[in-house]
């Protein structure tokens, strides 16, 4: 059982950080937070909050992986040792020094906060459990109330994808239209132009819904896949998305058959290529954040993010301004995929 409480101190939100006293290895420590404390204009406690934005665009705070301002202790000088404390933990160190606490903060980023939090220390105390407090159907049932709510945007890309490919497959309104691009002559420039728009506005659908539903499980459950709970799922619900367009455009022109059977397997070419490219994409990036390209690599995300969003607002008023043009020029499947794809980055992070 932890000891009374034996200090009260203020961890002011505009300080980088405050000092709470030595701890030596072996000591363990209970600790306790409590009150509101603001960044710019966002008001939160000690377990602080997700800013989905900042973690797209891969701007991260002190403590990598953790809510922007949760409260963090660590060993002075030594950010390998940063924990969260947030609302309260019992924490026991294996390590001399100094412990300090902070709002988890970008470094520059102190400026404009306010406000302050009171943490309750008591020496002593019981190691933090499993958190799995139920077991059972009451356990499972947690398990999906929690994954449901850090996978928010997530349920919108898949109605989006699953309500586009089953036009696409069970209407025959669909079924023509791919028909339609398939059977049109690639040597014709104005028949050319409509098959490349359609391959690239499939793969900028595929590439969105992937990417997307990706950053969304980052954001909530950290890059760490070994924290993924349920792995599996989390791991190839992204996969799928991505590729589900191809597959129900390779279905829909074999339901409906067309003479340039090339365009078909060239589809189904393409999509395989992606689905092989996202499922080895942990073995690449592990292997490009070792080499000198390293820093330039791992940009990729942000600039993709911005790609997104801008072209969302540029596409919808060249569209508006010349909507007749704009989907004679790509055709009718083009633009249906590159207006879905566009409409998720835009959706999953207002969601």
């Amino acid at each position: 059982m932890a000891r009374e409480i034996d200090r009260e101190i203020q961890v002011p939100s505009g300080e980088r950080e405050v000092v709470i006293g030595p701890v030596s290895p072996g000591e363990t420590w209970s600790f306790s937070a409590s009150g509101l404390w603001t960044n710019g204009f966002i008001h939160c406690g000690p377990e602080g909050y997700r800013n989905f934005l900042a973690d797209a665009l891969q701007f991260t705070p002190r403590a990598t992986g953790e809510p922007w301002f949760r409260l963090i202790g660590d060993i002075k000088a030594d950010p390998r040792t940063a924990f969260p404390i947030g609302a309260g933990c019992t924490r026991t160190f294996d390590r001399a020094g100094t412990l300090v606490a902070f709002a988890n903060d970008s470094l520059n980023g102190y400026a404009n906060n306010k406000g302050a939090v009171t943490l309750k220390l008591s020496g002593g105390g019981v190691a933090p459990g499993t958190g799995a407090e139920f077991g059972g159907f009451i356990g499972w049932w947690r398990g999906v109330r929690s994954m449901a709510s850090r996978t928010k945007g997530i349920p919108l890309i898949a109605a989006l994808i699953i309500g586009a490919s089953a036009i696409l497959v069970f209407m025959q309104q669909g079924q023509d239209l791919m028909r339609g691009i398939a059977e049109d002559d690639f040597l014709q420039p104005g028949s050319r132009l409509l098959q490349i728009a359609f391959a690239v506005g499939l793969l900028f659908l595929a590439i969105e819904a992937w990417s997307w539903s990706r950053i969304i499980i980052d954001s909530n459950y950290g890059t760490d896949r070994a924290h993924w709970r349920p792995k599996q799922l989390l791991t190839w619900t992204p996969r799928i998305l991505g590729a589900l367009p191809f597959a129900a455009s390779a279905w829909a022109l074999l339901k409906n058959p067309a003479r340039n059977s090339w365009f078909v397997l060239a589809l189904v070419a393409v999509g395989v290529i992606f689905f092989a490219a996202v499922i080895l994409r942990t073995d690449v990036v592990r292997r490009l954040r070792r080499s000198a390209a390293a820093p330039r690599f791992e940009l990729i995300q942000r600039y993709w993010v911005i790609f997104s969003l801008v072209a969302a607002v540029v596409v919808m008023a060249v569209a508006t301004l010349w909507p007749v043009g704009f989907g004679a020029l790509l055709g009718a499947p083009a633009v249906v995929f590159i207006g879905l794809g566009l409409i998720i980055p835009v959706m999953a992070t207002a969601i």
